[in-house]
Parts: C-alpha cells; structure tokens; sequence
C-alpha cells in the first residue's frame, strides 16, 4: 500500500482526493492537513509514502514546509507539489529542496494517480527494487485478475496481488508460503497470516464458481478440470507469478531470472 497525506488549505479539493484516492486498491490516504504548521507533525505520525503538497497553505507555505522538512531529518516521505503557479525559480526551488516532481494546477484525479505511483516508485527503486519493473508486473497481475474475475472488491484480491508481486520478485517465498509469505503480506496490510490465507482462500472460490472459466481454464487448465475444483492458495500464487514473470520476460530480455530486488 502506498499512503498518502495530503497537505493544501482547499478542504473541497481534499475531500475529492481522498474519495479518488480510496477507488485505489493500492492507496491509503492517512491523513491531511490545512495548515503549513502541521505538515512535520502529521508526517511523524502517519509516515506516508508520499506528500501531496500545495504552495500556498496559512502560516507556512509549501517551500517553508520543505525547508522545515530538510532540516528535521527523520522519515522524508517522496514530495509532489501541487500549484497554480509554474514560474521557473519556484520550481527551481522546489527541486533544490528535494520535491520528486511538480504538478500544476488544475489537473485530471486520474492523472494525480498515475504520477503518485510514479513517484511511489522511487522508493521501490532506491529500496533496491526496480520501480518500473514493479509497476509491469502490478500491471499484468491486475490485467489477469480481470480477465479470469477475481472480485476486485474482496480484500483477498489485495492480497493475492501483494504474494504474486513478492513471488515475481523472489520465488523463494513460494519455500515458505505458511511461515513466511503469509506473515509477509500481513504485515504490509496490518492483519493477520490466518487473515491473509482465509481471505485469499475466500476470493479464490468466488473466482472459481463465478469468474470468467474460459480464462480460467486457458490459463489454469489443469486446475479448472471437472472435479478438481479452485487449485489451492499456493498453486494460485505460483501459476501466476510464473505467467506474470514469463509475460514481462517476453517483453524484456533485461529481466533477471528472479531476485530482483537484489
């Protein structure tokens, strides 16, 4: 889950992030903030992913708040400026203090959403992860769960997405689903491994009795025979990463072959 808090004096505008920003399984708004003032402190308390920062805010504007932020230390979370104004010294600025990238006002919610994964993806880089690469296989995996139906609204599907995303980086978690693939993810979404298995279990069924078969027995033929029913939670998780893995693979010679976060 990326999270997300939000720092602008337009309450009406936040309120339209946030209710855009949680039609995305991969979002979490945590917070936000009307006042220049309050930035430090609600970072520290919710430790976001990303800031989406205006310039203009009471008190404190936007560039004090990255001066504020350089010289705190502590968790910096990735920064985009949001702004009416694009004049050329401050956005020279901004980047001298370490803003990840500039978006000017007004803009499409679908556009804030793209390049809040995009700069997301930074951290996936600097952490020792190719971000685009991450993105290809988030990508691919959600285009399979629509072709074969896996209910998008299930918090299994979140699930599901976050084992077959660590499974494409390194398929040693499939060594270990129970003690430590489970656990993994349960700590990413702050539940449970029994919660994590039940829940990847449940949506796996629904798929099964209610998805889209011709997909499912193209891609899992061997599991969609009648009479052997769903494959089990393990089997899922590895058929796609592999069918996952394969299709970026295809697409670029560069993939090594896994560890990619490594």
């Amino acid at each position: 889950m990326i999270r997300i808090l939000v720092a602008d004096d337009n309450k009406g505008f936040c309120t339209m992030i946030e209710t855009y920003v949680q039609r995305d399984e991969t979002l979490e708004f945590v917070g936000v903030v009307h006042d220049g003032t309050q930035v430090l402190e609600a970072i520290a308390e919710h430790s976001p992913d990303v800031l989406l920062l205006d310039l203009v805010m009471p008190n404190r504007d936007g560039l004090e708040v990255l001066e504020d932020l350089a010289a705190a230390g502590g968790h910096r979370p990735k920064v985009m400026i949001m702004s009416a104004f694009g004049q050329d010294e401050l956005v020279a600025r901004a980047t001298e203090l370490g803003v990840n990238y500039y978006l000017m006002k007004p803009f499409s919610l679908s556009t804030l959403i793209k390049r809040i994964h995009q700069v997301a993806a930074l951290n996936m880089a600097e952490n020792g992860t190719n971000g685009k690469l991450y993105q290809q296989f988030y990508e691919r995996i959600s285009f399979y769960f629509g072709r074969i139906g896996v209910p998008p609204h299930y918090k299994g599907y979140r699930y599901l997405t976050e084992a077959v995303l660590l499974v494409c980086t390194d398929n040693s978690w499939l060594t270990g689903v129970t003690k430590h693939l489970y656990p993994e993810v349960g700590r990413r979404f702050s539940t449970s491994a029994g919660q994590v298995e039940r829940a990847i279990r449940h949506a796996l069924e629904m798929t099964w009795e209610k998805g889209n078969i011709t997909e499912i027995e193209r891609l899992f033929h061997y599991s969609a025979e009648i009479g052997k029913g769903k494959p089990t939670n393990s089997s899922f998780i590895a058929k796609m990463a592999d069918i996952v893995y394969m299709d970026i693979q295809g697409a670029s010679h560069a993939v090594p072959r896994r560890r990619l976060g490594q």
